[in-house]
């Protein structure tokens, strides 16, 4: 009978053509379980002859009339405005049933048995709520809402790439040239994974610390993944990168200038990772950045490039980096114009990768220059 006036209750409170899903028959078998090991457990602190029959009958009689009560009580706006004081309310009502229910089963009450009963009626709506079951018996089928979502997540995606291409030539524009015959540092930024923010901080504290001792504040371009930010900054990604190189290639003097290409995220020898939420984004292969820099800065005079270069070295060795915060991940790569067509083709050479934890006072090394597979 408790059954099918919750069956009935439930149809009554559904939404218009809702299917009937017996997946709600296996959480009525579990509260259902529940309240016979609790009547049991009551029945034994009333006496050890007691008979839990004798207690599930009354209690059983009583339930479709409280089950009622309450359902209508829920669909009032009073008690939907105050579900706390609600919540009292029902749980007195329910521990003074409790005992009558005692009495009606076994007589005189005994203080035992009272209290045991007392106690489950209070842990009630804790269990109910810890254990979360879904006893509907007519539920909306859910996969057109979510099939919804993905189609507007893709088309959201899709513009959001259609949008790169005009975002990155717009932050390349800003990009402020250096005179012919005077050496510029100009800082590319990547940090290709969004999900964590301290990669994010990494670039934008290594763009301030090289715009601040090099001056590359005005030559600057960051491409930045964020999952909760995707406006501010161009994607991070392989192709947004081999775009920004060739557009800063246009603006640069390669026999002059020098470019500091600062990678950060996590990553192994295969590449790094690249991601930024549900967008499909490819990792950054070794392969990758040698092709993204191959297709960078046209030569230039070799005799000429070789005597700045080495003057843009010396400048680097000389000066120090304070507090800059370094991933074990974090990728460096500086290009040295003198071993454009030496290292990459028409491309710079790219220092080895630097890896350390340390921070505070530490020279900005220069290791061999060692093109990356």
């Amino acid at each position: 009978m408790n059954l099918a006036l919750w069956a009935a209750l439930d149809f009554l409170h559904s939404e218009p053509h809702a299917p009937l899903a017996l997946d709600g028959l296996f959480g009525w078998a579990c509260y259902l379980l529940l309240g016979l090991a609790a009547g049991a457990l009551v029945a034994r602190a009333e006496s050890r002859d007691a008979h839990t029959r004798a207690l599930l009958v009354p209690a059983l009689s009583v339930s479709p009339f409280v089950l009622t009560i309450f359902w209508l009580a829920s669909d009032r706006s009073a008690v939907q405005a105050r579900p706390g004081a609600a919540l009292i309310v029902a749980l007195m009502y329910t521990c003074l049933l409790a005992v009558r229910v005692l009495g009606a089963a076994f007589g005189p009450v005994r203080a035992r048995a009272a209290v045991v009963a007392l106690v489950l009626v209070l842990a009630s709506p804790w269990a109910i709520g810890m254990l979360n079951l879904d006893t509907r018996l007519w539920v909306v089928e859910e996969d057109e809402p979510a099939q919804t979502q993905e189609a507007d997540e893709e088309t959201e995606a899709e513009a959001l790439f259609y949008e790169q291409p005009a975002q990155i030539a717009a932050a390349v524009s800003r990009v402020t040239g250096t005179p012919p015959g005077t050496t510029g540092v100009y800082f590319v930024g990547f940090a290709g994974d969004g999900e964590q923010g301290v990669f994010r901080r990494e670039t934008l504290f290594a763009s301030q610390v090289f715009a601040e001792r090099f001056g590359s504040g005005d030559r600057t371009v960051l491409l930045v993944n964020n999952v909760e930010d995707r406006e501010t900054y161009p994607l991070a990604s392989v192709s947004g990168l081999a775009q920004t190189l060739k557009a800063l290639a246009s603006r640069m003097h390669p026999a002059d200038d020098v470019l500091v290409l600062f990678l950060t995220s996590h990553g192994s020898e295969d590449g790094l990772e690249v991601e930024n939420g549900s967008l499909p984004l490819s990792q950054l292969a070794p392969g990758d950045l040698r092709h993204a820099l191959g297709g960078g800065v046209s030569p230039g005079r070799r005799a000429r490039g070789a005597a700045r270069g080495r003057r843009a070295r010396d400048a680097f060795e000389s000066r120090d980096v304070r507090g800059a915060p370094h991933a074990p991940q974090a990728r460096r790569a500086s290009l040295e114009p003198a071993r454009a067509r030496a290292g990459l083709g028409h491309g710079p050479a790219v220092s080895h990768a630097c890896h350390h934890r340390q921070q505070g006072v530490k020279p900005l090394p220069w290791p061999g220059n060692r093109a990356i597979p």
